[in-house]
């Protein structure tokens, strides 16, 4: 004799396994989207990168010509300085991100594999961008204090340099 809660008990059995089936797929799906968004912003942050070396080096160089400066209101530099500490916070965030992905009991190991391939590089591109744009506005206030004009005179000797400022 069949049990009247046999059809009850398929029916909730059934609806369970396509709502775990339903929740795989939708683990797979924000796995996948994640790693496709970290990847591009790796790409994105190492061409910046680049485009950010390959603008300023040339500037930079030791040619410096007094009273031509690369940023002589200081605007690059304050900029440079927002987007260095904003990266700072977002190689931060990434970290904990990272860190948070063994914790987390839905996710497989091969989701884990690829989470962590995908935040090492990101967090690696991060990490250069910063390195890249801490450079640059180093090396334009570099540029730009070489740039002032001195009006020194110069001494062939101590001694004659002593004199001078006893002069003074």
């Amino acid at each position: 004799m069949i049990d009247d809660r046999l059809p009850l008990t398929a029916s909730r059995v059934l609806a369970l396994a396509k709502s775990t089936e339903a929740a795989s797929i939708n683990i797979i799906r924000a796995v996948d989207g994640t790693v496709d968004a970290l990847t591009q912003i790796d790409a994105m942050q190492r061409d910046l990168a680049k485009c950010i070396h390959k603008t300023f080096e040339h500037k930079t160089g030791k040619n410096v010509v007094a009273g031509c400066y690369i940023d002589p209101d200081d605007t690059a530099i304050e900029i440079f300085e927002q987007v260095e500490s904003g990266l700072k916070n977002f190689l931060h965030a990434l970290v904990s991100k990272r860190t948070a992905i063994d914790r987390d009991r839905n996710l497989k190991d091969h989701h884990c594999d690829a989470l962590h391939e995908a935040y090492d590089l990101a967090i690696t591109s991060t990490a250069e961008l910063v390195d890249v744009v801490r450079a640059t506005r180093h090396a334009i206030i570099e540029h730009d204090l070489a740039a002032e004009p001195r009006e020194s005179e110069t001494f062939e000797s101590v001694s004659l340099l002593s004199e001078s400022l006893r002069d003074e």
